[in-house]
């Protein structure tokens, strides 16, 4: 890491780190033309948001400090489950990839996150020799960097892809027309009979997760990991009572049946049929 950050210009590095400092602080006025950290402040502005998945945490620094100066908005994963929490939380415009990551590599990272954004991807990999890139090319990545990079190099790459795959990150709308159920993942609305309903950061992470998935359940461990990114028995209350608070707030008038249904033991699933009454309604 410390060649790849001496490959910054000081002007840069000590500008991205004294920005970066006087964003974290209350009070003090932020540079407009840096960008967010995704991870920490929430973005007003329409930017290129980029979303940083390799399991260095210097890594993930250094590309938010290079991207953040170049005025684009950032977050940063570490591995599978988080990379996907964050591309639904922060939908983003193009995705910087590593493909060797534990448990979870890379190629499957982009496979699970397929499932919710189309956006393009730059793998940013140790794997060098001209057959591996070749194999990235055409195994779906829009360019491939090598490590260790040039950070300047990366911000100009993104900007060349994102020319050539033109506007992105498209609404992304879940819709069950039976039961008139709307949840979009970009702006965090979600529609039920025509009526907007308000609902909490964690409240619309444990409904989009049931929607991603309907009609079949979805365990709480699942649950848990996509939300929150791990799983702890104490987690099941929390989901047990955010479902709770769900049911109320999407119940038209009392007696209605209940669109989460409860599966004993097991988990939740998200009932996408107006009359299905299968499954049990209480906690």
């Amino acid at each position: 890491m410390k060649d790849e950050e001496a490959n910054i210009e000081p002007s840069l590095h000590n500008a991205q780190t004294e920005n970066a400092s006087r964003s974290q602080s209350d009070g003090e006025d932020i540079d407009d033309t840096l960008g967010v950290d995704l991870d920490t402040l929430h973005g007003t502005q329409v930017r290129t948001r980029v979303l940083i998945i390799d399991d260095d945490p210097d890594t993930v620094q250094l590309l938010k400090m290079t991207l953040r100066a170049a005025g684009m908005d950032v977050a940063g994963a570490l591995n599978a489950n988080e990379a996907l929490e964050k591309c639904i939380r922060h939908p983003p415009d193009i995705l910087l990839l590593d493909l060797m990551m534990p448990e979870v590599d890379g190629w499957e990272t982009l496979k699970r996150l397929r499932k919710v954004t189309d956006a393009p991807v730059v793998i940013v990999s140790a794997k060098e020799t001209r057959e591996e890139i070749i194999d990235g090319l055409d195994t779906g990545a829009d360019d491939y960097v090598t490590k260790p990079f040039y950070p300047p190099e990366i911000v100009s790459r993104l900007k060349a892809v994102l020319r050539r795959a033109g506007p992105s990150r498209p609404v992304m709308v879940l819709s069950f027309p039976q039961t008139e159920l709307t949840l979009d993942l970009s702006t965090h609305q979600v529609e039920l009979h025509g009526r907007s309903i308000d609902l909490t950061t964690k409240e619309f992470d444990v409904l989009s997760v049931l929607a991603r998935n309907a009609p079949k359940p979805v365990r709480y461990e699942d649950i848990a990991v996509e939300v929150w990114g791990e799983y702890e028995a104490k987690i099941r209350k929390r989901i047990k009572w955010i479902v709770h608070n769900l049911r109320q707030k999407m119940m038209k008038k009392p007696g209605d049946s209940e669109l989460i249904q409860n599966r004993p033991g097991f988990g939740y699933r998200l009932n996408i049929v107006e009359d299905e009454s299968e499954g049990a309604s209480g906690p």
